[in-house]
C-alpha cells in the first residue's frame, strides 16, 4: 500500500454513520464508521433482491433490465444513501466525537438534513459539476451513471421525502462547498470508487439507455420503501454492532455485512433464501370444510379463468352471499399457480 493510499483510508475511517456517544466517551462501540454503516444497508438490500425471486424479477420486468442489474443498480444506490454524512456539518453533530476525529477542523453550520446533502454531492452546482458524484461516476461508466441517476433521488430521500433541490423557496441553489470541505468531497469519491470495486462490473449493461430511464422513474417510489426499509434494518446495531476500528472494506462486505444482513432478514422474517410455502389447497371445500354448497359467487370464484399478469379482482354481490371466502378461494388460487408469493 503506498503513502497516499494509506493516508486516503487514514481520512476514511474517521466518518462516523451511527453514535452512542456520551461526553467524554472514548471507548469501543460508541460509534459505527460510515463506511460501514452505509455497506450494512447496502448488503440488506443485496441480500433482498434475490434475482430468482418475485421481489427482485417484478421490478426487473417493469423496467425491461435483467434481475441481475437491476440488483446491482439498487445495491449501489444503497451503498450512496448516506453520503451526506460525509459532510464536516452533519459530522459536528457531536462535537465531543468531532473534537476526537476532526481535531484541526472547523465544524460547518449543519442547517440541512444529510439526505439532501448527499443529493447535493451527487448533483454538483454549477462551476463545481466536475467534483460531484455524478461526475465521478461518469468518468468510469457513463451509461451506469445515466440508469442510476433516475433512482438516486429516491435512495437519498430515505427519511420519507425527497431531497431538497434549493432552499429559502428555490431562491438558494444549495452548494457542496457550504457543507463538505475540500477532503469531504475527496473522500466521499473515493469511497465511491471503493464500492466500486467491491461491486466489480455491473452485469448485462444495455447498448443505449433512453429506453430504460422512464421504466426506472416509474419505480422511483418503490426504490424510496426499499432505502427506507433496508436503512432501517442496517440500522439495527443487534444485527451491525458499533464497529470503529478500520477493516478492509471488501472484508467487511463479504464477512460481516452480508451474512449479518441474512441474519437480520431471517430476524424480521424477510426470508429471502428460504420464502415461505403455501399450500397448494385451492378449493372452496378443501379451504372451508363448513361450507356443504358453495354460492353462486364462491363457485365462480373457484371456476373463473386467472392469468399470470398483474390483475385486480372485484367482488360484488349482496349481504351474506359469502365475498370473504370467494376473495380467499381467488388468493389460494393465484398463489397455488405460482402467480403470487
Amino acid at each position: 500500500m503506498n503513502e497516499s493510499t494509506k493516508q486516503r483510508l487514514d481520512e476514511l475511517y474517521r466518518y462516523w454513520g451511527k453514535a452512542s456517544w456520551t461526553e467524554a466517551h472514548d471507548l469501543p462501540g460508541t460509534y459505527h464508521l460510515l463506511v460501514y454503516h452505509s455497506l450494512d444497508v447496502a448488503a440488506v438490500a443485496h441480500t433482498l433482491l434475490q434475482p430468482n425471486q418475485r421481489r427482485c424479477t417484478d421490478i426487473a420486468t417493469r423496467i425491461g433490465l435483467s434481475p441481475l442489474l437491476v440488483r446491482y443498480l439498487i445495491t449501489l444506490a444503497m451503498m450512496m444513501h448516506d453520503f451526506g454524512k460525509f459532510s464536516k456539518a452533519f459530522q459536528s453533530l457531536v462535537p465531543d466525537l468531532y473534537r476526537l476525529l476532526f481535531p484541526r477542523n472547523k465544524p460547518k453550520l449543519y442547517n440541512e438534513r444529510h439526505d439532501t446533502l448527499g443529493f447535493v454531492l451527487w448533483r454538483g452546482a454549477p462551476g463545481a459539476v466536475s467534483k460531484s458524484l455524478k461526475s465521478a461516476l461518469d468518468a468510469w461508466n457513463p451509461h451506469l451513471r445515466e440508469l442510476l441517476e433516475p433512482i438516486i433521488r429516491a435512495s437519498f430521500g430515505h427519511h420519507g421525502l425527497p431531497p431538497k433541490e434549493s432552499a429559502q423557496g428555490g431562491s438558494v441553489i444549495l452548494r457542496a462547498s457550504s457543507f463538505f470541505d475540500a477532503d469531504d468531497l475527496a473522500i466521499a469519491r473515493g469511497f465511491l470508487s471503493d464500492c466500486l470495486d467491491i461491486l466489480g462490473d455491473p452485469p448485462e449493461m444495455p447498448a443505449e439507455t433512453k429506453t430504460y430511464r422512464k421504466g426506472l422513474k416509474q419505480i422511483s417510489w418503490t426504490i424510496a420503501g426499499l432505502a427506507t426499509l433496508t436503512d432501517w434494518i442496517g440500522s439495527n446495531a443487534d444485527f451491525f454492532p458499533y464497529v470503529s476500528r478500520p477493516i478492509e472494506l471488501a472484508s467487511y462486505w463479504r464477512d460481516v455485512a452480508l451474512p449479518e444482513a441474512e441474519r437480520a432478514l431471517s430476524h424480521v422474517e424477510w426470508r429471502s433464501h428460504r420464502p415461505a410455502r403455501f399450500s397448494a389447497i385451492s378449493t372452496v371445500g378443501s379451504l372451508f370444510p363448513s361450507i356443504g354448497a358453495p354460492t353462486p359467487l364462491q363457485q365462480c370464484s373457484a371456476d373463473m379463468s386467472i392469468s399470470n399478469d398483474p390483475q385486480l379482482l372485484i367482488l360484488e354481490d349482496v349481504t351474506g352471499s359469502g365475498k370473504t371466502e370467494a376473495a380467499m378461494v381467488l388468493a389460494a388460487r393465484i398463489m397455488a399457480g405460482g402467480a403470487a408469493d
